[in-house]
């Protein structure tokens, strides 16, 4: 089953490379009659050490409510659960597994594998939490493609525009190729090391950007991820359908690493420009079961697609997640 629409016609193109983590499908907890979503206003905050301003999200609760009413449940159901220690060795126990049963707490994976017996569960019942409500349809997910320029490299820098931009994480008033030059910056920003061809653009609106126009050079998953921890919201690597699953779920689009072969290239009935056989797309949300793809040689079309068809493109699922700002 494939849902399909046109979305704008944008610019980007181009390579990437493999990386870890796994899983697999187990039933989720169930919080019983929680609620999972929640409202979410916009408010700017200055990040790239102050040259740029980036949409972060905000949560609004109701006054008194828990922030993470899920987490709540799950603890007066399960009181020997009380360190991040005790949640690893229940998952690893009783399932799901850790990424998932994270995802439905609306709680860090990262953090309670780092934190472990240090870290009190209780204590983030209301500790504020940000979680941006990611498109769940086709014409919603259309507003953040981007079609990568005819033979250009540009598919890792476009395909993390569009995870940025699904994150509330992608500064206005950029052009398509600008919002390309902008990722493919923050994949060439090392601490110490910034790459010199890269400007410092004032755009129409007065925000001040870094670009890199380096179309013609191949990029990797792992710059990606680089890229992604430069605008401090995440830029984890990660490997599975399991840990797929747990990021959207927590609001964190994607940027997937694949190959295009013709089964590939069938899902996108509204043209496609094959270039080369290494690719990155954006996974954007899901609709349903369906994962709505972003592929930047589609020519701005948004694809939902069944995880079979996504596997077409990388059986491992080797990803990017990008979060939104905390």
């Amino acid at each position: 089953m494939v849902a399909r629409i046109a979305g704008p016609r944008f610019a980007a193109a181009s390579l990437s490379n493999p990386v870890e983590e796994a899983g697999g499908d187990e039933p989720l907890f169930d919080p019983g009659s929680s609620t999972f979503e929640a409202d979410v206003g916009r408010e700017p905050a200055l990040n790239l050490t102050g040259t740029t301003y980036v949409e972060q999200t905000q949560p609004q609760t109701e006054p008194g409510a828990a922030a993470r009413p899920e987490l709540a449940a799950f603890l007066a159901a399960h009181p020997e659960v009380v360190t991040g220690q005790d949640l690893v060795v229940y998952a690893g126990r009783h399932g799901p597994t850790l990424y998932e049963l994270c995802a439905q707490l609306h709680i860090d994976p990262l953090a309670v594998e780092t934190g472990r017996a240090g870290l009190v569960l209780s204590e983030l019942v209301d500790a504020p939490r940000s979680r941006l409500q990611l498109p769940d349809t086709v014409e919603e997910a259309a507003q953040f493609a981007i079609a990568q320029v005819s033979k250009s490299k540009d598919c890792g820098p476009a395909s993390l525009a569009m995870a940025l931009a699904a994150a509330g994480q992608l500064p206005s008033g950029m052009e398509p190729q600008q919002q390309i030059d902008y990722a493919r910056a923050l994949m060439h920003s090392q601490p110490g090391a910034t790459d010199l061809r890269i400007e410092q653009v004032t755009l129409d609106n007065g925000l001040t950007v870094p670009q890199l126009s380096a179309s013609d050079e191949e990029t990797w998953l792992s710059s990606v991820a680089g890229g992604a921890r430069r605008t401090k919201t995440g830029g984890v690597q990660r490997l599975g359908v399991d840990a797929l699953n747990a990021s959207l779920a927590s609001g964190e689009p994607v940027v997937l690493y694949g190959e295009i072969a013709s089964r590939w290239v069938d899902n996108f009935p509204g043209g496609y420009n094959p270039e080369g056989l290494n690719h990155m797309v954006a996974v954007l949300g899901r609709q349903g079961q369906l994962y709505l793809v972003a592929d930047p040689l589609a020519n701005g079309e948004v694809v939902a697609m069944s995880l079979a068809q996504l596997q077409e493109f990388n059986p491992q699922l080797d990803f990017v997640s990008v979060a939104t700002a905390a």
